[in-house]
């Protein structure tokens, strides 16, 4: 549950006990003030990075890979490249991003959407019957 304890809580399947025992500056970089408090959950840890595309070209395991070798335990974690890139990037918790979410827009948009997906694949279904009618037509 994303309101657990922080110091019960798993990161990607690691405990973040784990991850914290890695780097120093990961608590603080997380958001988390205190390990032990009953404040510091999942919900608060700012544990998404904030990736701009337009600035450098990114991609999922190039800020993901270590979770990988996170959850096989690797000692050496704080080396890997995507784990530095990860916890140098500016991040966010799943409180901001609830916050920063405009659900009703995100429905209009789903609902859209749904109402497109169908629109393009009915006028697709009729051009087939057409192509169809008009084949048979011809043989005829």
């Amino acid at each position: 549950p994303i309101k657990t304890p922080i110091q019960n809580s798993k990161l990607f399947g690691v405990p973040i006990v784990e991850l914290i025992n890695l780097s120093d500056a990961l608590c603080s970089r997380l958001g988390i003030k205190n390990m032990m408090g009953s404040n510091d959950c999942l919900w608060t840890a700012k544990i998404h990075p904030i990736v701009n595309s337009h600035e450098v070209p990114a991609s999922f395991s190039s800020y993901f890979s270590w979770i990988k070798r996170a959850r096989a335990g690797d000692k050496e974690l704080r080396n890997d490249s995507s784990f530095k890139l990860w916890l140098a990037a500016e991040r966010v918790s799943l409180k901001d991003l609830h916050r920063l979410a405009d659900a009703g827009k995100e429905w209009t948009f789903r609902n859209n959407l749904d109402a497109a997906i169908w629109n393009m694949q009915s006028e697709c279904e009729i051009q087939k019957i057409m192509s169809l009618l008009k084949g048979r037509c011809q043989n005829i």
